[in-house]
């Protein structure tokens, strides 16, 4: 059985039956609106345009650094000149709403 993905070319697919790889084509991705016709009695997925706008989010979140490199300048001197100060009181606060939210999200 074949498989097509729209709106995904030259994609290869794993056959979940099998176990066997089914071999990637250059077909033309369809207009949107347009029905994928996938040769005789074979499988076929379509992307939404909001499946697609997700991906180009994901790529464009993907180059974005996880931390913010300024802050972490400023914090890194800040030790080094011995200006940080840690405020016992709202780490605890953090610590307890983070256990908070954690507890609730397991119920």
């Amino acid at each position: 059985m074949s498989s097509h993905i729209r709106g995904v070319p030259n994609t290869l697919i794993q056959q979940g039956d099998r176990g066997s790889k089914a071999q990637s084509t250059n077909h033309r991705a369809p207009a949107p609106g347009e029905v994928a016709k996938a040769p005789g009695g074979s499988d076929s997925v379509t992307l939404t345009d909001t499946a697609a706008t997700l991906k180009e989010i994901e790529t464009a979140l993907a180059s974005v650094p996880v931390a913010d490199p300024q802050r972490v300048g400023n914090v890194r001197a800040a030790l080094a000149e011995g200006r940080y100060e840690v405020n016992p009181g709202r780490v605890a606060d953090k610590m307890i709403e983070l256990e908070s939210q954690i507890d609730a999200a397991s119920e």
